[in-house]
């Protein structure tokens, strides 16, 4: 007979960059240099005028390259020495040698400033106009890093001003990228006749450049050489969406004087009122404001700028916006008023701010929710009291007959409830589907909440419940004492597991991911997080633990999860990589912390031009990691010029039933994907001793692997439509009391065989949660990693995950399963997934969740 088998593996990929996208081209392998070129180099390089002559001399070739393409003139060019370069072009150095970047050494003097030696390059014929991709020209070079005394002598030596980098920048375009750029360099392209009109892939403009940074004497410049003052990128921007971002009045009265649009709208409808609101520019709202922006434009989901700034919690824009003609009951496309927005957020200064200006307290969605039912879900009880005191209906129901009652009863809510009830809220509501709200606070095993509805005589219906012995009250820890590190990281990844799973569980179809491996991924990129950004992620990952503390703790984590494999019979790899550009600074604090806490392999890698050669290494080490279950993850067209860094987290697990299903009673059964709908499925049957609860509407089994360190729990709902309700009701506390109901018994157990694979894309799952700023670009600040402030933000956080279950294992783990069980009850109850259910891979000893997912049809191997 053979036992059943589980094997799943993630990765988890988050993409730090600044750039695009573009088909990459491989270098050529290069010949190992010389020791002579070697030394030459490195005089070069020092600027040892009198090694060099000595070198040459004995017939060392002044054209050789050191393993990067660099000949001796790029170093001496790099370094400043001018003599030694001049030294080195008398002797027939070739002056438009390219290293592997395509990189000439005028372009290395003109990055690092050295004018002398920029004059003699050129005096040795240099091509002022030579090209290097992505890096451009050496024009390109002194703007990038704000030399205007190297810029001007390109100017005067008859470089092509107007040329342009594979993504559409311009010289003109990229001295005016970054705020620390020196804006003189921008003056100095302007007055020679830099076109001011020049558009980068995206359609962007110098004049948008310049908006963006709040360069006042540069934007006039550049209006009076005649740029379009409302130009627009491909997304719809114009500049003055760009000023209204982040900078003062100035710039923006200005633009408006000259012309902008004040009502232009984005590809998204959006206003640059829409877009300080939304980042709580108040200042941008004044003048936007008192120049006739209209503070009722609308999106096309019918979202008000009052709507962007309630929703992100901007109360002095609120308050601006109200003073200027906001509507506060305006309704979106569903039904939703700004009123909905602050009560979810919880922020009851905003609520009063809107009730006192006139909101509707019992303004209707198109779901039928009312402000008190999000308060209530979310369990904002200063919110709810205010509502109430304005009139907010406590009985109101949505389309599916739940009160507010019934929101806060099944989260376990108890003085909100207590305040609902006391205000009251009819206790014996119940909802379309017959359910009490003692029923819900009951299935969600919050008995706190049981109890104070049984003191207000809550009509109680037991008919549907198979064992009241097992509905028990809520089990406490079994000492109050306080929560270790580990503990306390254990609960963070737990508590941001349910979050982003009520993200995602909107997305149609199977679901599955590995929770364990996105906050470890991410917390390669916390540990180089600073200011707002850390902040951000720290609440997103509900992370308690500071920066010095959280990441030996994942270190101590890892080495316990590492451990289980070690009894042969459980394999569970988890494994990090960090693949950083391979001439790019990274702070060695940064990455001695992620190699020391993550045991993180770092391997330099090009990808501004063999971007295939490193694809194909970082899915080698993947498929490594996963035993070839996932090839070619990382694909070119993934990466771009500008990448600097790709983080990868990969996790493998493969082990077996400790009680093995037999094959031979696999048989292929119906699988209700729906009330109307069913598909043929294989599925496997078994009568064993299982950790086992029931409860009116769900049942809970847990099938534990050999070794009994880790288990699969699996969650179904008794009705074929019922997964939506379970989903709604996952929490750590909800989890931890059905694992502490299960009581060992005899359990007639079928469950399908199944096989799928999911990638997700996470941004905006991580967005909605609330980390923003790490994926805008000169908002992120992850100087941790580099010392840049707002340089690096992450371009993309990619998800890929595969599990399959069926029965293979082995007799003998069979046999010493059978010798733990106990006696069992005459009629085993029985728990048959032949529809939607939702599982979870946990690690006993700690708690962690490694996998989490849904079936909601096995023939589907895909997402």
């Amino acid at each position: 007979m053979k036992a059943s088998k589980f094997c799943c593996l993630v990765l988890a990929i988050a993409f730090l960059s600044f750039g695009c996208n573009k088909k990459p081209a491989e270098t050529k392998k290069r010949e190992k240099p010389s020791e002579q070129t070697i030394l030459l180099c490195n005089a070069a390089e020092e600027g040892n005028i009198e090694k060099v002559k000595s070198l040459i001399a004995s017939g060392a070739d002044v054209n050789s390259k050191s393993k990067y393409g660099d000949t001796p003139l790029h170093y001496a060019a790099k370094h400043g020495h001018k003599l030694v370069a001049e030294l080195l072009i008398e002797s027939g150095a070739e002056v438009n040698a390219k290293n592997k970047l395509s990189e000439t050494p005028l372009h290395l003097a003109a990055e690092n400033g050295y004018k002398d030696v920029v004059k003699a390059l050129i005096a040795g014929g240099a091509d002022v106009n030579a090209e290097a991709g992505y890096r451009g020209t050496p024009l390109h070079k002194a703007a990038f890093y704000g030399h205007r005394d190297v810029a001007e002598l390109l100017v005067a030596a008859g470089t092509d001003i107007n040329v342009s980098r594979p993504d559409g920048l311009t010289s003109l375009h990229v001295a005016l990228q970054f705020r620390w750029r020196d804006p003189n360099v921008a003056k100095v392209l302007v007055a020679n006749e830099a076109d001011v009109n020049a558009q980068d892939k995206y359609g962007g403009t110098p004049l948008h450049y310049a908006a963006s940074l709040g360069y006042k004497d540069v934007t006039k410049l550049l209006i009076a050489k005649g740029a379009d003052i409302n130009a627009r990128r491909i997304n719809g921007e114009t500049p003055l969406h760009e000023a209204a971002l982040q900078v003062g009045m100035n710039i923006i009265q200005l633009l408006i004087d000259k012309g902008a649009d004040v009502n232009a709208k984005n590809s998204l409808s959006e206003t640059p009122l829409h877009y300080a609101a939304r980042h709580g520019c108040g200042d941008a709202v004044e003048v936007l404001v008192a120049n006739g922006a209209d503070v009722s434009a609308i999106t096309p989901g019918g979202y008000t700028p009052l709507h962007f700034a309630v929703s992100h919690g901007q109360k002095n824009i609120a308050e601006l916006l109200i003073a200027n003609g906001g509507d506060t009951d305006a309704r979106t496309s569903s039904g939703r008023t700004p009123l909905f927005s602050a009560a979810l957020r919880g922020r009851r200064d905003i609520v009063y701010l809107l009730i006192a200006n006139g909101a509707d307290t019992n303004a209707k969605m198109l779901s039928g929710w009312r402000p008190l039912h999000y308060a209530a879900r979310q369990g904002h009880i200063n919110v709810a009291e205010l509502l109430i005191a304005n009139s907010a209906d406590v009985n109101a129901k949505d389309n599916n007959g739940q009160t507010p009652l019934h929101k806060a009863a099944s989260r376990g809510y108890y003085n909100l409830a207590d305040l609902l009830v006391e205000e009251g809220a009819d206790v014996n509501a119940e909802d379309n589907d017959g359910m009490a709200v003692q029923e819900c606070a009951r299935a969600a095993g919050h008995n706190d909440v049981v109890e104070l509805l049984k003191g207000n005589r809550a009509k109680v219906n037991t008919t549907d419940w198979y064992d009241q012995k097992i509905v028990v009250g809520r089990v406490q820890k079994a000492a109050a004492k306080s929560l270790t590190d580990t503990d306390s990281l254990v609960l963070s990844n737990s508590t941001f597991a349910f979050d982003l799973y009520r993200q995602l569980c909107s997305l149609e179809g199977n679901l599955f991911f590995s929770p364990y491996s996105i906050s470890t991924a991410l917390a390669l990129a916390y540990a180089g997080a600073r200011g707002n950004t850390e902040k951000q992620m720290a609440q997103t990952l509900h992370f308690s633990l500071d920066q010095k503390s959280i990441h030996p703790v994942f270190a101590e984590l890892q080495v316990v999860l590492n451990q289980i494999q070690k009894d042969g019979n459980i394999k569970l790899c988890i494994a990090n990589s960090l693949w950083p550009q391979q001439d790019y600074k990274f702070l060695n604090e940064y990455l001695s912390l992620v190699k020391r806490s993550y045991g993180a392999y770092i391997t330099g890698v090009d990808y501004i031009n063999a971007r295939q050669t490193a694809c194909k290494l970082i899915n080698e080490w993947v498929e490594n990691k996963t035993e070839d279950r996932i090839k070619d993850l990382v694909q070119p067209e993934s990466l771009d010029e500008l990448t600097l860094l790709v983080l990868v987290n990969a996790i493998y697990f493969k082990g077996n039933w400790e009680s093995p299903f037999d094959v031979s009673k696999t048989k292929d059964v119906n699988f209700y994907v729906s009330s109307k709908k069913s598909v043929q499925i294989p599925m496997m049957h078994q009568t064993e001793k299982f950790r086992y609860a029931e409860f009116r509407t769900l049942q809970i089994i847990e099938l534990p692997y050999i070794g009994d360190s880790l288990s699969m729990l699996l969650i179904l709902p008794k009705r074929i439509d019922g997964l939506g309700q379970i989903e709604n009701s996952l929490s750590v506390e909800n989890i931890e009391f059905w694992r502490q109901c299960l009581d060992k018994r005899e359990v007639n157990i079928s469950i399908p065989k199944f096989k799928m694979s999911r990638e997700l894309l996470l941004v905006n799952m991580l967005k909605a949660l609330g980390m923003d700023d790490a994926f805008i670009y000169q908002q992120a600040n992850f100087a941790g990693m580099d010392g840049r402030d707002n340089w690096l933000f992450i371009g993309g956080v990619i998800h890929k995950a595969f599990i399959e279950v069926n029965e293979e294992g082995t007799e003998a783990a069979a046999a010493t399963a059978v010798g733990m069980l106990g006696g069992a009850p005459p009629t085993p109850p029985v728990f048959r997934a032949d529809h939607p259910f939702l599982f979870l891979i946990q690690e006993k000893q700690t708690g962690s969740i490694l996998f989490i997912g849904r079936v909601t049809d096995p023939t589907k191997s895909g997402q």
